[in-house]
C-alpha cells in the first residue's frame, strides 16, 4: 500500500505540491554552477514561475520524442 501511495503522489501532483516542494528544497543541495534538466508534461508557465521564484532562470524548453513531453533546462538566476 505504501508503494501505491508513493506512485499516486508522483503521478497525481495535486496543486503542484511536489513541484513546489522540489523547488523549495533543491537550491540548498546544488552548487552555484549546477544545472537542472526536468522532464515535464504540465503547464509550462506555472513551472517557470515556481523555478524563478526559487532563484532559477529558464535556459530553454526542449521537446522530447514522447508526445507532449518537454525538457526544462534551468540554471541559478
Amino acid at each position: 500500500l505504501e508503494d501505491l501511495d508513493v506512485a499516486l503522489r508522483l503521478t497525481l501532483d495535486e496543486d503542484w505540491a511536489i513541484h513546489r516542494e522540489f523547488f523549495a528544497n533543491i537550491g540548498s543541495r546544488l552548487s552555484d554552477s549546477a544545472e537542472i534538466f526536468l522532464s515535464e508534461t504540465g503547464t509550462w508557465t506555472a513551472l517557470e514561475r515556481m523555478a524563478q521564484a526559487a532563484g532559477f532562470a529558464v535556459v530553454g524548453w526542449y521537446p522530447i520524442t514522447v508526445q507532449g513531453l518537454h525538457m526544462l533546462h534551468l540554471v541559478r538566476a
